[in-house]
């Protein structure tokens, strides 16, 4: 695996980096990498989530603020982070968030911090497929292809018809309160098929 960019927070494995070109950081056997602020994740060819660099907050899940390189969890689907955030989506269809969480943006049911993986609370039965933490507000879709959204809404970013943010995924609906079901999965994000 390769890096380039800011070198903080341990981004670079105790490696020298380069002003030119790129770093060489060691074989990761990754099939899937993510990165948030001044932090990277991957998953390995055997379904575990690693993480490294800045982890403020406890970012990565696993208990701890080391910016050392981490193992979050096992049996992996699908791993991301966000600034100071992340969501690991288990291989059976459940979802773990970890990190800040001021304004619910974790969806854990509550707004406090936490560094340690807190499955997520969502009214739902359906597994979750993708997920798509934020900063301060995060996105999560269902493998009947509903959109759920969790955190800030003082913009309205919930669409829910208020401004108050929440704490717990709340189904996404469109402008005439039917539920979004269409909605195209591109890399971070979740959109509608209508409005994409």
């Amino acid at each position: 695996m390769y890096i380039c960019g800011y070198s903080s927070n341990g981004i670079f494995l105790e490696k020298t980096p380069s002003t030119k070109g790129v770093t060489y950081l060691g074989q990761k056997n990754a099939i899937k990498i993510t990165g948030g602020y001044i932090n990277v994740g991957l998953i390995t060819t055997t379904g575990k989530a690693v993480a490294w660099g800045q982890n403020d907050y406890g970012t990565f899940g696993a208990g701890n603020t080391s910016t050392k390189e981490t193992i979050v969890a096992y049996d992996v689907n699908d791993f991301k982070i966000a600034c100071y955030g992340s969501i690991v989506l288990k291989e059976d269809g459940k979802a773990y968030a970890a990190g800040k969480n001021s304004y619910g943006q974790l969806g854990i049911g509550n707004t406090t911090n936490t560094s340690t993986l807190t499955q997520i609370s969502i009214d739902t039965n359906s597994k979750i497929k993708y997920i798509a933490p934020g900063g301060d507000t995060s996105a999560v879709m269902t493998s009947d292809g509903k959109v759920y959204e969790t955190g800030y809404n003082k913009k309205g970013q919930l669409s829910d018809g208020t401004t108050t943010n929440s704490n717990k995924f709340k189904l996404l609906l469109n402008n005439d309160n039917t539920e979004v079901t269409d909605a195209l999965v591109m890399p971070e994000k979740i959109l509608d098929s209508a409005t994409a």
